[in-house]
Order: C-alpha cells, then sequence, then structure tokens
C-alpha cells in the first residue's frame, strides 16, 4: 500500500506536467516529528463566516477595526459604526464617497482615519463622537500609524510622510519627514518593531525614534529597502513581520515579506508569482493579517481578478480560498479585512458590509456550502502505462453533529441555500455527506467524471473512502472535492491495490 502524503499548499505550475496540485478552502498543520505522525502535514478546512450582524444600510465593507481600549468599529460604504461588545451597530457619522480601503489607528483617546484622500476624520473613543479634520496642514493619506505618541501618515502623491503632535490630534506643517532613498512617491508609512518602514512605488527606507525636538523620526542608516509596493492596500501588519505585493525595478510582481531585522524575502512561490502576472489587474489587491489557531495568515485579495491567497506563517505555504455562488461558481472570499475583537476574529462582507466571524467550528459560509478540493502529486510509474486499480482517501470521518441527522442517519437539512442544482458537486441528493474523486489520465490537463463516496454518520469511525478501477495512465493525478457541513481532515491518499502492468 503506497502512501501519498500532502506536503505542500496549492501549486499549479505553468506546466501542469510538472504539479498540478489546486488547493481550496484548506490550510496544512504540521504534525510534530516527535509523536511519530502518520504523516508530516494534516489538511483542515478553513474556518467558515458566520453571520453575527446584518449591515442596516447596504454598503460595500471597506473597514473592520478594534481599538486599543477593545472597541470594534467598521466603515460600510459611507457610513461608519461602532461595533459594541453584542455585535450591535451604531452609526456614528457618514464620510465623503468612495470606495477605496479605510486606514484606522489610535492614540487611546481618539481614532484617525483615512481614505486615500485628503480628508481625514477623527472619533473620540469614550464619547463616540465623529468629525471631519479641517486643519489645513492636514493632508490626508493612504495610511495611518500610531507609534511613540504620534499618528504618522503618508501624504499621498508625494515622497513625504508627516505626524500629529504628541498625545493629540493636531497638526504642525513643519513636522514632516521625506524618504530620500529614491524619487518614486511614497505609498505608506508603516510601523514595524517601533520603526518607520516608509515604502515607496520602488523602493524604501526605515526611520527610527531619535527623540530630536525638532523632528522626532531619524533615517536609520545604511538601510535600503529595495522592493517597492505594487498595490497600496496590499500591505499587511503583524507582530514582527509585513507583507505586500512588491514591484521593483526589476520586475513584478511578487510578495514581499520584511522582518524586523530589516530582511526582506519573497515569500509567493513561482506558481503564484505566474497566477497573478495573469491577471488583468493586481494594483487593486487588498493584504491584511490575522491569527485563527496558532496559525498566522496574510490573506491577499484581488478584487478585479475575483481571487484570494492565503500564505501561512507557520509553514510557508499558499492556499487559495473561496466563496460559491448559488450556482456553484467560485469566487474571492465573501469575508473580508480582519479584526480581533470580543474575542472573536471578525471579517466583513466586502458586497453588503455584513459582519461575519471567522469561526474554526462553522462549516459553512452563511449557509452556503464551503467547498474544498484538493489535488495530489503526480503519481507515475517511470513512463510506463500502469493500471491504477485502487484508491483511498484518509480521511476523517463519522464526525456529522446529531443535531444535523434524522432517525436514519441522512442529513436534517440540506447545506444547499434553495437554487442550487441538487447534482452540482460533490453532493446528489440530501442524505451523508458526501466526498467525490475524479481521475486525470492525461496529466492533470482533464478530469473523468466525480465518483461520490459516503464520508460517513456521527460514530462511523471505520468508514472506509475507496475507490475501485480508477484508470490506466502512465502519469496519474487524483482530485478530491467536499462541502460537508461537519468537522473532518485530511491525512493525503494510499494507492490501494499497487498499480500494475497496464496490458498492450
Amino acid at each position: 500500500m503506497t502512501r501519498i502524503p500532502l506536503t505542500s499548499g496549492a501549486y499549479q505550475s505553468r506546466s501542469l506536467i510538472a504539479n498540478a496540485q489546486k488547493s481550496f478552502n484548506l490550510y496544512l498543520e504540521a504534525n510534530p516529528p516527535e509523536t511519530n505522525p502518520p504523516v508530516p502535514f494534516t489538511l483542515y478546512p478553513r474556518p467558515g463566516l458566520r453571520l453575527i450582524q446584518k449591515c442596516p444600510t447596504f454598503g460595500i465593507g471597506r473597514n473592520v477595526y478594534c481599538d486599543s481600549q477593545g472597541n470594534g468599529y467598521m466603515v460600510a460604504g459611507q457610513t461608519v459604526y461602532y461595533i459594541d461588545p453584542n455585535f450591535n451597530l451604531q452609526a456614528l457619522g457618514i464620510i465623503a464617497p468612495g470606495t477605496s480601503i479605510i486606514s484606522m489607528a489610535d492614540n487611546g483617546v481618539t481614532i484617525l482615519f483615512v481614505d486615500g484622500t485628503t480628508a481625514g476624520y477623527t472619533i473620540d473613543i469614550q464619547s463616540k463622537a465623529m468629525a471631519a479634520i479641517s486643519d489645513p496642514n492636514f493632508s490626508g493619506g493612504n495610511w495611518v500609524n500610531y507609534i511613540r505618541t504620534v499618528f504618522a501618515l503618508n501624504h499621498p502623491g508625494t515622497r513625504e510622510f508627516y505626524i500629529s503632535g504628541s498625545n493629540a490630534v493636531t497638526w504642525d506643517g513643519l513636522d514632516f519627514g521625506i524618504k530620500t532613498s529614491s524619487a518614486d512617491p511614497l505609498v505608506a508609512s508603516v510601523a514595524l518593531n517601533d520603526q518607520l518602514w516608509l515604502l515607496g512605488t520602488k523602493k524604501g527606507e526605515v526611520w527610527y525614534f531619535s527623540g530630536d525636538v525638532n523632528f522626532p523620526f531619524q533615517q536609520l542608516p545604511n538601510v535600503v529597502i529595495e522592493h517597492g509596493v505594487a498595490a497600496t492596500y496590499s500591505i499587511g501588519q503583524s507582530d514582527k513581520f509585513l507583507f505586500w505585493l512588491t514591484a521593483d525595478k526589476d520586475g513584478k510582481p511578487w510578495i514581499a515579506q520584511g522582518a524586523a531585522d530589516y530582511s526582506v524575502v519573497k515569500v509567493s512561490t513561482f506558481a503564484i508569482d505566474n497566477e497573478i502576472r495573469s491577471y488583468v489587474r493586481w494594483n487593486d489587491a487588498v493584504g491584511y493579517c490575522y491569527q485563527i489557531m496558532g496559525h498566522l495568515f496574510y490573506q491577499i485579495d484581488f478584487p478585479s481578478a475575483d481571487k484570494t491567497w492565503v500564505f501561512d506563517k507557520s509553514n510557508n505555504q499558499w492556499n487559495q480560498y473561496s466563496s460559491i455562488d448559488i450556482n456553484g461558481n467560485h469566487h474571492r472570499l465573501n469575508g473580508f479585512l480582519s479584526a480581533y475583537m470580543y474575542n472573536t476574529n471578525v471579517m466583513i462582507d466586502w458586497k453588503t458590509g455584513d459582519l461575519y466571524a471567522f469561526d474554526p467550528d462553522t462549516f459553512t459560509d452563511n449557509t452556503f456550502p464551503i467547498v474544498c478540493i484538493r489535488g495530489f502529486p503526480h503519481v507515475g510509474s517511470n513512463g510506463n502505462e500502469v493500471s491504477y486499480p485502487g484508491f483511498m482517501a484518509d480521511m476523517e470521518v463519522g464526525e456529522v453533529p446529531d443535531m444535523l441527522l434524522d432517525d436514519d442517519g441522512s442529513l436534517t437539512t440540506s447545506p444547499w441555500s434553495s437554487g442550487f442544482s441538487p447534482a452540482f458537486g460533490p453532493f446528489l441528493q440530501e442524505g451523508v455527506p458526501i466526498i467525490t474523486m475524479r481521475f486525470s489520465n492525461t496529466r492533470g490537463a482533464s478530469f473523468g467524471n466525480k465518483r461520490p463516496r459516503s464520508l460517513g454518520t456521527t460514530g462511523q469511525y471505520a468508514q472506509i473512502l475507496k475507490w475501485d478501477s480508477c484508470g490506466i495512465a502512465r502519469d496519474g493525478v487524483f482530485e478530491l472535492e467536499f462541502a460537508v457541513p461537519c468537522k473532518t481532515a485530511l491525512n493525503g491518499a494510499f494507492l490501494w491495490p499497487e498499480p500494475e502492468q497496464a496490458e498492450t
């Protein structure tokens, strides 16, 4: 019995004969080698989107934020909301029309936020009073950060960044610095490890807090960031890392990771680079970081391309996330942006402004199924044509919650919203959860029909997911698909029985 482990994320090469591994809505978790696990990695379905509050006024999601005092806020369309601990929404005010991402920061007393124009707004954390900034020395910005008692912002379209007064939201026309490492405009001044990274469209540099009375920040000598930002809002901030979609004099696009030691490394794979390069537009990408189940994720959404990609820092692997529509077509993830508030990972719906909990114990996207797809590595036989008599998925079974089952063990309700074709995807009819397998004898270029198997019902832990008579090929590729409203996990698969020399 030959085991086929899964040791990487999504990787579809420019040529499918090298790699044809799809990975939709799954992430890898390393199993500690000292525990002698059966496989080095187990794949788990991504968290689901649990609706926690409908947006009172329909508007695209532009921001979700938790301030330093633990209060939640969001922006949908033109409306700014306070989110209370019960996730009720209180409208605080209206901002100028627009669709850009909103950047927020606070000093413990006041929240400052900007929309990429010359406008700016404040919210008093105590009273929740919102106001527009009218100071002529305020220039707006794409990004705002709080560092060493001041707010720091880029001056859009220039190489300048400027700061507020200490512990205040006041502005002095002389409190600014200029990026000097290159002549390209500054995209963002981003706080990392108590320093400011000034990232331009081609290059960047780092400034530190010197405490000088004239201007408290100074450029760090001999540190130049050679990789600019190709999408203004692709920057994701974590505790010790920055991530962004980069552009520089040598080419683009790829995903960069900047660290507290000023190093910048490429974290995207050749397959991801090629995928992004195929998009008609990538400069509208939006990136952000969140942590779930001990994993640090950097998620980057490509609105024009309708795609979502997620980088797992714990194992440096990429996976594609998607939500499906009523016809079963894959789109970018409906959950957008992220903030941790009230012990919940919160996302906002990019289309409607609705609020979701991004919850590992939720197995649907607000009643819509989460369709997981996993392609396997090529299984060849040194160029010989062989018969694949059996394939067995090593998957967790027997975990359907009792509350979802009728007395006969079938699902009480279908996980599909009304309007789905009963023949769509892995489900052929209402009943026990189903997983399908399909096989490619063309090295991943095309596949045969999906063949269903039952995932079992509660307590059926010995259920075997086995398919016989898979086909004949010189280099076979297997693919699994499932959308089950229950806990599961995938350890890879087995070829069983072993492939046999095909008759000629």
